[in-house]
This record gives structure tokens, C-alpha cells and sequence, in this order.
């Protein structure tokens, strides 16, 4: 953990990335469990075996057994899975695994057998809408794959590797304007990515077909509900943003202790997110035991593994995601970064903080530069450190302490990814910060988030 103090400098090092996963459960080898994808049956190097009672492979087998593309990153310990629109993330050691950008818990993490990267077999087959049964009296596993037309897999190769979606593993804390900056070491990715892979448009349930609502602070907020039944409830909103979704966030934040967002299109409520204390919905309280058997395709619960593996935030969408990232939505995810980051504060007993011009200005340019440039560092690739940065924009307070990542997702994944994330968490609820600054940047396949604090 680190800290910033005025005038002294405190631990500021590079975290140690964990490599090798500390694996928990029950393990059993299996040789006889075949695995029968559209009747044929597959062959694998290492057996498939039995971890908390779900079917482990191999990833590489079955992913092209599947005919998917892999991108393997060996620093981030991290696999993308493209097929056809579809797109799975799978970080070895985590039980935060996505599905077109939806995060989802697995009982078993992808582990590191005889040399062998071994990946729940179920979530990939139902993450590529493949329909899986598992056949007890011959311990037997068939899937059924989606009928889709085939397509030539093509391969790119250039001078430079794209990362993988990620946070930065060191959050930086900042020395005082008194103390030269330390060299640093530019931190490698560590925790795994929000992506949000924008699919082809589909057809999604009307909002009167998703059973959902949540309450929060003694009101109650139903999918499908009118406009103006929210403006009754809640009144007016604080703030209107558009989202990649097509759908206006009616942004409530004038009380972080009731931060929520209201999805609006054709004057009804079509998706809902907060992550403020005391919500529930469907009888799923924040703070109650986490587990993703909660969430559904529609209502996704999140995960604060730091505080317990609690529910400690909800996103209900109805819509499908088709969309461009452009400016004015990324203006608004760095409101609504800090409106997260508020909220979280709340939760526990911190005063929200005002935003700093110079810092969001700082924190944008350098977003901008890592999405432009395609690299991935506290500092730039000048050797300027965030105060450096903070100091040339003129800036007038300390800057004490920033958060980098770059995901596929919206402001509130890329929060919930640093939630989860002890030094970054740090950063957020730090005692001595009084103001931040938050900027994003698109280079239109990933979104670069920089927070920069001060007081």
C-alpha cells in the first residue's frame, strides 16, 4: 500500500506482481472425461481435470476447437478470445473472467498445469453460445456449438504488440514539490481488464420484459418505469450524459450516499447503475456475499474481493451495446469516474472531492499520449513523472498520487477493476486528497483512464 504524505516521501516503489497462482480446492485428474464438441471428440494434451467441481482444458485446444482467435499476454498473464464479434478475457490466478465485456465470478480460476494454461470449460462454450450438458452416468461433456458460417481466421503481425486491456500494477504516489521525484520503473499490468467489446447490433428484451428494480434510499426504481416517474421519485437530474449505448445517464450526485444512474431512452428507464451503500435489487443487497450465480444477462452484480468478496455494486442494462466511443461520451465517463469514486468514498465515512481543472487537464493529455502512442506508464515516454506533468500545466496544489488503465469498458468498470486493486483502492480513498482530476482517451479499440489526486 502506498501513501502520500506532504513534504516526505513513503514507500514509493514498484508493487510486486504476482506470477504464480495460489491455487485453492479440490483438484481431481480426470483421463476419462471426453469432451464432444459437434460430435466429434476432442483431443488433449493434458486431461481435463476436476477443480471445484468444474471441467478444466486446455485453452488453446479448445479455443480452436471453437475456431477462435487467441491473444496471449505473457506480462499480464492475461488471454483474449475473439470469434466473430464475441470476445472472452481469462486472467490466470482470477476469478474475474468477461464475456463480451460482461464480468463474470468463476468457481475456478484459470490455472498453470504441466506447462498447460487450463480454463473452465463451461463458461468458454456458453461465452461462444455453445449449449453444454454434462452426462453424469458416462462422465461425459457435449457441447453444441452455435451454427454460424464459417469464416477464414487471418492473423496480423506488426512491429509493435497491442496490450492486453489492463490496470497499472503501481499505482503511482507522488513525492512533494520539495523532494526531486525518485526514478521510477514504468509498472508492468497486473490486474485483470474491464474489457466491453462492442458486438453488432442485436435485439435486445424490451425493458417490460426484464423483472428488475432496485432500491436505495427509500426509493424504488423499476426497468420500464417513465421518465416522469423518476423525476417524482428522484427529481431533476444533477447531470444528463450520453452513453455509448445510445441511452441519456440522468446522473443523481448531488448525495454520494445515493450516487445513481438512470438509463433513459424513449422516455422510459432502460438501465441503472450505482454503487452507493444500502441498494438492493431482486433481494440482492450491497454487502451481501458475492457470487455471480446473482447476476443474469441483464443485472451484473460487482465484486469487492478487498472488502470480503461483497456485492458493492450493480449495472441493469437493457440494451445492447452498439456504439462509437466519441468525445462528448468520454467528457462524460470522466464525470462519472469521479462520481464512482465519490460514492465509493461515502460508503466509507471520506468527504467527496472537488475536481481540479489542471489535474483533469493533465490526466487527459496523458491518456491521450499513451492511447496515441500505445504505451502503458505512469510516465511519459519524455521521463516526465505525474507531478512533472501536473507542475508544466501549472497546476497550484500537491499532486499526490495517479491511477492508469486502459480497458474496453465504461468509467464504472474501469473504478470497479481499481476497487479491486489494493494500491489503486489506496489512491481512492486516500485520507489527504482533496481534489482530482480524471481524463480519457479512445485510440478506438481501447479506452485510457488516468486519475491524478490532490490537495
Amino acid at each position: 500500500m502506498e501513501h502520500c504524505v506532504k513534504k516526505k516521501i513513503i514507500a514509493i516503489g514498484l508493487a510486486t506482481i504476482l506470477f504464480f497462482s495460489f491455487m485453492t480446492g479440490n483438484i481431481f485428474a480426470e483421463n476419462n472425461i471426453p469432451v464432444i464438441l459437434d460430435g466429434k471428440t476432442l483431443t488433449f494434451d493434458q486431461p481435463p481435470l476436476i477443480i471445484n467441481d468444474r471441467t478444466m482444458v486446455p485453452m488453446r485446444a479448445i479455443f480452436e476447437a471453437f475456431g477462435a482467435e487467441i491473444t496471449w499476454d505473457d506480462i499480464t498473464r492475461t488471454v483474449l478470445a475473439e470469434k466473430e464479434g464475441k470476445s472472452i478475457v481469462l486472467k490466470i490466478g482470477s476469478k474475474t473472467a468477461y464475456a463480451n465485456g460482461i464480468p463474470s465470478q468463476l468457481d475456478s480460476e484459470p490455472v498453470i498445469i504441466n506447462n498447460r494454461t487450463l480454463v473452465p470449460l463451461r463458461f468458454i462454450a456458453e461465452s461462444l453460445n455453445a449449449e453444454v450438458e454434462w452426462v453424469a452416468s458416462t462422465r461425459t461433456v457435449i457441447i453444441s456449438s452455435e451454427k454460424t458460417t464459417p469464416t477464414t481466421a487471418t492473423t496480423t503481425t506488426s512491429t509493435t504488440v497491442s496490450p492486453s486491456p489492463s490496470v497499472s500494477s503501481s499505482p503511482t504516489v507522488l513525492p512533494s514539490p520539495s523532494v526531486s521525484p525518485s526514478p521510477s520503473v514504468s509498472p508492468s499490468p497486473s490486474v485483470s481488464p474491464s474489457p466491453s467489446v462492442s458486438p453488432s447490433p442485436s435485439v435486445s428484451p424490451s425493458p417490460s420484459q426484464i423483472a428488475a428494480s432496485l432500491k436505495l434510499g427509500g426509493n424504488e426504481i423499476k426497468i420500464g418505469d417513465s421518465l416522469a416517474d423518476i423525476n417524482s421519485s428522484l427529481g431533476t437530474a444533477d447531470r444528463i450524459d450520453p452513453s455509448i449505448y445510445g441511452f441519456k445517464w440522468h446522473v443523481y450526485n448531488s448525495d454520494y450516499s445515493e450516487f445513481i444512474m438512470v438509463g433513459i431512452n424513449d422516455d422510459k428507464v432502460v438501465a441503472i447503475y450505482t454503487n452507493s451503500k444500502g441498494f438492493e435489487v431482486n433481494n440482492v443487497k450491497y454487502g451481501d456475499s458475492f457470487s455471480s450465480a446473482q447476476s443474469t444477462s441483464n443485472i451484473q452484480f460487482h465484486n469487492d474481493s478487498l472488502g470480503g468478496n461483497k456485492v458493492h455494486a450493480v449495472l441493469i442494462n437493457t440494451v445492447t451495446k452498439a456504439g462509437t466511443m466519441n468525445d462528448e461520451i468520454l467528457r462524460a465517463s470522466e464525470l462519472e469516474n469521479i462520481d464512482c469514486v465519490n460514492a465509493f468514498r461515502a460508503n466509507n465515512g471520506l468527504a467527496a472531492l472537488d475536481i481540479d481543472e489542471i489535474a483533469a487537464k493533465t490526466a487527459r493529455a496523458h491518456s491521450e499520449d499513451m492511447s496515441a502512442n500505445d504505451y502503458f506508464s505512469h510516465n511519459s515516454q519524455d521521463g516526465r513523472t505525474p507531478w512533472d506533468r501536473y507542475r508544466n500545466n501549472n497546476g497550484t496544489n500537491f499532486a499526490c498520487a495517479e491511477n492508469i488503465c486502459y480497458t474496453y469498458g465504461e468509467a464504472y468498470g474501469a473504478f470497479d477493476q481499481w476497487a479491486n486493486s489494493s494500491g489503486h483502492r489506496s489512491n481512492m480513498l486516500h485520507n489527504s486528497a482533496k481534489y482530482i482530476g480524471v481524463g480519457a482517451a479512445s485510440n478506438g479499440r481501447y479506452i485510457y483512464y488516468t486519475q491524478l489526486y490532490s490537495y
